[in-house]
């Protein structure tokens, strides 16, 4: 392969490199686990040195997004990726690739094998988890079965299975970067003792289906302020603040939320409101140390979302408003006078737009 980049003078500078191995790796959407090339060259840096062409005989191979000068190594998206994103633009109202819908663990144990009665001629990967509603769900995918092909192609003991261009590729190829939504593949199972196929009409998940966003892209956060208590909606832009060990240094609360959102909140359209932080204020002295906390109802409303906050602010009850969280404290008390006198000031002091107080 060949490296393009741009001097500062316009000039084209083409640097030899070797696709080095073909895989599949999470993709910055967090939605997408999709193939990748892996790229060793030697490259200097250059005003253009961010996202640039792999090209092979002319043609654009791939995207360079990843590189490491150290180990003079890099990450590139695939020719076939791109194209088919570019073909979902022009067919899909979003470019989504098919949704890995299952979870599943490596079969190289001895007592896995006996407890799903495989026999010993043949291979697959034991399914975990399904998520509910999802195409696997439909199809009749079940915890416990294992999924011995997938369209005539043998999944082995690792999640791996043969491609005839790129050679071994785990089995979320031909579920969704090498797919499309729509499309139907036949899924050959072993179950109950015995082999069964079933048809899945592969679907896609967009970032907003989510109860937690695994990102939220060209708008900012929204949050909704309550008398200096600033709600906001959980997303795994939010966690990513805490940087790249997010998952063991973020709040483990909405960490564990966001992990098995597909578990603890099955097919239900909602939000996760959470208390992201407390400014100061006449009427939340002694609540600054709170922060974090999931909330569950405002004024006696169920909260699955920022709109049912805006709602519920409107009706305090007996002149106060009441949050109530899943943790301690379990409640706490809003006068909602002096909440609406303060209003203006705290806009003033925090500059924020009155557009975002949710109330009239």
């Amino acid at each position: 392969i060949q490296i393009w980049q741009l001097e500062n003078n316009g000039l084209l500078v083409r640097t030899d490199g070797t696709i080095t191995t073909v895989a599949l790796d999470g993709y910055p959407d967090e939605t997408s686990y999709l193939m990748t090339y892996r790229v060793a060259v030697s490259l200097q840096y250059r005003d253009s040195s961010f996202v640039v062409p792999v090209m092979f005989n002319g043609a654009l191979a791939g995207l360079l997004t990843r590189y490491d000068t150290k180990t003079q190594s890099g990450q590139a998206i695939p020719g076939p990726i791109i194209e088919a994103f570019l073909q979902r633009m022009d067919t899909l109202p979003e470019p989504i690739f098919p949704y890995i819908a299952l979870r599943y663990a490596m079969m190289r144990d001895p007592g896995l094998r006996a407890h799903a009665a495989l026999p010993e001629e043949k291979t697959g990967v034991y399914v975990t988890d399904v998520a509910a509603g999802s195409w696997a769900d439909a199809a009749g995918i079940r915890r416990g079965d294992v999924i011995l092909a997938i369209d005539g192609r043998e999944i082995d003991q690792d999640g791996s299975y043969t491609d005839p261009e790129y050679g071994k590729l785990e089995l979320e190829h031909l579920l969704s970067g090498g797919a499309q939504v729509g499309q139907i593949r036949t899924v050959t199972l072993w179950r109950d003792g015995q082999q069964t196929e079933v048809q899945a009409t592969l679907s896609g998940k967009k970032a907003s289906d989510f109860v937690s966003p695994p990102f939220v892209a060209d708008e900012a956060p929204d949050y909704e302020l309550l008398g200096g208590l600033v709600f906001q909606e959980l997303s795994r832009q939010f966690l990513k603040q805490w940087g790249q060990n997010w998952r063991t240094s973020a709040p483990q609360k909405l960490v564990y939320l966001d992990e098995f959102q597909g578990e603890l909140f099955q097919g239900e359209p909602r939000r996760i409101v959470f208390l992201g932080q407390v400014l100061p204020s006449n009427g939340t002295l002694g609540l600054e140390g709170l922060g974090h906390l999931v909330v569950t109802k405002i004024n006696g409303v169920d909260v699955r979302s920022l709109d049912d906050v805006r709602r519920a602010v409107l009706n305090p009850i007996g002149g106060f408003h009441k949050v109530e969280f899943d943790q301690s404290p379990r409640k706490i008390f809003l006068d909602a006078d002096e909440v609406k006198a303060e209003e203006a000031e705290i806009r003033r002091a925090f500059r924020i737009p009155e557009r975002k107080m949710g109330r009239p």
